[in-house]
């Protein structure tokens, strides 16, 4: 019961703050770049995302995002992460389900991050709701990022070169309305 208020609190905060403000701040964001350039460095990506849904297209949460370059912290902060949900199919050669997203990363100072087109593979983890057969609700969850914009410190991610993997769990539970993720990678910066 704990953990349902304080996720409660946490949907309330995010609709109040940072959802009107979003439409203002994607706006800032630069353009991506094409696809071949080169990199000026690499960074390794590491940290992680906690979320609830909100709904069936939308979750939201805190995301720790950590960026070393040449072993230097480049960037490392805790913020905000708003997901959308853009469409759903079916791999036809796996026939397992394949979601696309887009998502929002507000780190305080201005500082926000926009994903577009990441591919998240869904596989069940074999849990059902309410014990119901076929009616999975928990999935384990491997998504690839690819494209970014951002503002201020990140910047210099604003392109589409990035190879980074978010790997969790997601649950649309009646039980467990929340989803983990551990982010790892390589981003590049102009």
């Amino acid at each position: 019961m704990k953990n349902n208020r304080y996720f409660a609190a946490v949907k309330s905060r995010l609709l109040q703050v940072f959802l009107p403000s979003t439409v203002f701040s994607l706006a800032a964001l630069p353009s991506v770049a094409l696809a071949g350039e080169h990199c000026d460095a690499i960074g390794q990506v590491s940290g992680w995302v906690k979320t609830v849904n909100l709904n069936e297209t939308t979750q939201s949460g805190f995301v720790k995002l950590k960026i070393r370059v040449g072993g230097e912290v480049f960037f490392k902060r805790t913020g905000v992460i708003i997901g959308e949900t853009t469409s759903q199919s079916i791999d036809p050669n796996t026939g397992l389900p394949v979601t696309t997203l887009d998502h929002s990363m507000f780190f305080g100072s201005l500082i926000r991050l926009q994903t577009s087109n990441d591919q998240a593979v869904l596989v069940p983890t074999g849990k059902l709701e309410g014990g119901i057969p076929g009616a999975y609700c928990e999935f384990n969850v491997t998504e690839t990022i690819s494209e970014a914009a951002g503002t201020r410190r990140l910047r210099s991610l604003s392109n589409d070169r990035h190879n980074i993997t978010a790997e969790g769990v997601v649950s649309f539970c009646s039980d467990n309305n929340s989803n983990e993720y551990a982010l790892s990678g390589t981003v590049c910066l102009d």
